[in-house]
């Protein structure tokens, strides 16, 4: 699992979960996520629980035939640019989550069977300014295996009246291709991580069927992912948990990159790079 910084949260009733999970973490259990479906972590008893995919729920065959208990479905279109994949504008962003039910204010709790799609939604709503937002570390197959139920159909959400915020709380998630060139240029201090396979990383292959180039920027090292741009077995356990923080720093450290740098990661389309993103930044960096 990965690393978490544990200090914090306050058990208080008999029923509160045994389980310490701050405000600030980002990676939780799914036995923490199972006490919030039984009610029994304090203030979360409004938490939204979400399945995140590609694709409107009404075509999600798994989803439909097997989710955890009240999770509503996320389609990773709501918060990208499906043309270039570029996370949303704040305006949209921000309409589209509250069209979830999802404010600056709402507990959210993501989940995914693709772990690069369930990391790219933390990082939106991240970005846009929900306060306290997790991802459960594992997917669905972690969550049977430890003797968690499941429901069938879909979970219809309820539209908030209003996301809660007037702009993007953490614009410095994101930084502009322009900004990338200058600062390649520019800054020795700046590092670019390429989080693809070994073929899209060396120019072999663009890994997509609907991606004509292949190669990467100039000046950018590799910093692992998987066998094919669908894969992320460098990042994800057999259980499909994460690993750990040791690591991920080990993948840093053959590339060259320490805490120090500053540091932007990226892959074909911007999903696999939120793993090694939300995985550092939980850790302190």
């Amino acid at each position: 699992m990965v690393s978490f910084s544990l200090a914090g949260s306050g058990k208080t009733a008999e029923a509160a979960s045994e389980t310490e999970v701050t405000e600030e973490q980002i990676f939780v259990p799914v036995d923490w996520v199972a006490e919030v479906v039984a009610d029994q972590v304090p203030g979360y008893e409004d938490a939204i629980i979400a399945e995140a995919s590609w694709g409107p729920v009404d075509q999600n065959e798994p989803y439909q035939t097997a989710h955890i208990p009240g999770a509503i479905h996320i389609d990773t279109d709501s918060v990208e640019d499906y043309d270039k994949y570029n996370i949303f504008p704040f305006e949209v962003l921000s309409e589209n989550l509250a069209g979830y039910g999802i404010t600056a204010d709402t507990p959210l709790i993501v989940y995914g069977d693709d772990p690069s799609a369930a990391s790219r939604v933390v990082l939106a709503a991240s970005y846009a300014g929900v306060k306290n937002v997790k991802l459960m570390n594992g997917n669905m197959s972690t969550w049977t295996d430890a003797g968690n139920e499941t429901e069938e159909g879909i979970v219809e959400p309820v539209a908030a009246e209003a996301f809660g915020a007037e702009e993007a709380a953490h614009p410095e998630y994101l930084i502009s291709c322009a900004d990338v060139r200058e600062k390649i240029d520019s800054d020795e201090n700046f590092r670019l991580v390429s989080i693809r396979s070994t073929e899209e990383f060396e120019g072999l292959t663009s890994g997509y069927s609907y991606i004509d180039y292949a190669g990467e920027p100039k000046g950018a090292v590799w910093g692992h992912a998987g066998v094919d741009p669908y894969d992320m077995s460098d990042y994800v356990n057999e259980d499909g948990t994460f690993v750990d923080y040791e690591t991920v720093v080990s993948y840093m450290d053959e590339a060259g990159v320490s805490q120090e740098n500053e540091t932007a990661f990226y892959c074909g389309t911007g999903w696999r790079a939120c793993v090694p993103f939300l995985i550092l930044k939980d850790n302190g960096w």
